[in-house]
């Protein structure tokens, strides 16, 4: 998810000069990454 809105989000912003949708994606995919991180950590076996 991260690397596709900065694959993206980058094409958009050199292409119209403007940040777009994919660019949100960006931290959002690194927010995920961290929850199931933290989920995967604290859940027992």
């Amino acid at each position: 998810m991260s690397v596709l809105g900065l694959i993206f989000g980058a094409i958009d912003l050199v292409e119209y000069g403007e940040p777009s949708i994919w660019m949100a994606m960006i931290p959002a995919g690194f927010a995920l990454l961290l929850l199931g991180t933290v989920v995967t950590q604290f859940s027992g076996k």
